[in-house]
Order: C-alpha cells, then structure tokens, then sequence
C-alpha cells in the first residue's frame, strides 16, 4: 500500500486542513458522514483512491485527486468544502515616467557606443 504518494496538487480545505497525499485522502473520506459517502461522486473518487493506493502509480493519484476536487466543488456542498482564495491584486505598473527615463538611458548608451564604434573604424582606415 501507497498511502504516503502525494496527490498531484494539495487541496486546501475551509476548515483549514490540506490533503497532500493519498493517507490524508483516505482520512478525510472515512470522516464524511454516512449519507454523504453514499453519493455516486463519492463512490467513484474512493474507489479511484483506493486504486491509487493499491499501486502508488502517479497516473492514479493525478485521476483520484482531480475527482476528489471536483466532489468537493460539486454543488450541492456536504460538510468538507474547498477552500476558495480570491486572485492576487494586480501589481503596480511602472509609470510612464520611468519607461522614459530607461529608454533615455538606452539610446544614450547605445548612441554613445556607436559613435565609439565609427570613431574606432575611422582611427583604423584613417
């Protein structure tokens, strides 16, 4: 048995808790209520779970933990629910200001550079 192989994503519960590998699965499926473990979408994540554990393959653990997540987003929501986070904010743009001021520096380096550059031929040739 392959209780210790790791889900392919940790799943982050509302009560705080997270199922990371195939033994936290199974513990919190043995927790569901009786009337809750009845239901097909259950039923089909724990026999995916157990095939899972049984051979320890990721190909299995990948399956069990995508129907694992999907029961516990499918509405209507039984006592375990996942945890929702809202999306990071946007990060501050660069003002348009310091674009400029890069971009000033750019040319002025590459400006420089060139005209050393034709400077240098024209030492050469001349």
């Amino acid at each position: 048995m392959f209780l210790r192989t790791p889900l392919s994503k940790s799943l982050r519960l509302e009560d705080g808790r997270v199922l990371a590998t195939l033994e936290d699965a199974t513990n919190m499926l043995a927790g569901l209520p009786q009337a809750e473990r009845e239901k097909r979408r259950w039923q089909t994540a724990d026999t995916m779970l157990q095939i899972a554990v049984k051979t320890g393959w990721a190909d299995h653990a990948a399956l069990a933990t995508t129907l694992i997540e999907r029961a516990l987003d499918w509405p209507p929501h039984g006592p375990v629910r996942l945890a929702r986070f809202d999306k990071k904010p946007p990060a501050e743009s660069v003002g348009q200001s310091g674009v400029r001021r890069l971009m000033r520096w750019r040319w002025a380096l590459l400006g420089r550079r060139s005209t050393q550059a034709s400077d240098q031929v024209s030492r050469r040739t001349g």
